[in-house]
């Protein structure tokens, strides 16, 4: 019940009921959603001693990603964060499809009138 609640705290955006549900519950579910909150708030050791616990627990291959993860931030070979997410990219394309389009729509309608065809 209480990982249940956890989940529904973490679909809500709150990371922190999320944590305090989830401290010293020992199941592999528990510290693999507790490792995974703990990344999302920037807790890398902390996150990284979950995933550890979940693999003496179970050989896990998410919990191994995640730990490969953590290293790679930890040691600066990669961003916590993405620079451009799929709402920046959303963002910069419907922007460019705006403009364009109304590029278009001046050229048109700004453009001298043809001479009639005889």
């Amino acid at each position: 019940m209480t990982l249940h609640r956890a989940r529904e705290a973490v679909r809500d955006g709150d990371l922190e009921e999320a944590a305090r549900l989830l401290a010293g519950l020992d199941s592999v579910a528990a510290l693999d959603l507790l490792a995974r909150v703990q990344a999302q708030r920037d807790e890398f050791a902390e996150a990284d001693r979950c995933w550890a616990r979940v693999q003496e627990l179970d050989d896990n291959a998410a919990a191994a990603a995640g730990r490969r993860t953590v290293a790679r931030i930890l040691a600066g070979r990669r961003l916590a964060r993405p620079l451009i997410t799929a709402g920046r990219a959303t963002a910069v394309v419907s922007t460019a499809v705006f403009l364009l389009a109304g590029g278009v729509a001046w050229v048109v309608v700004t453009a001298p009138p043809r001479a009639a065809a005889r």
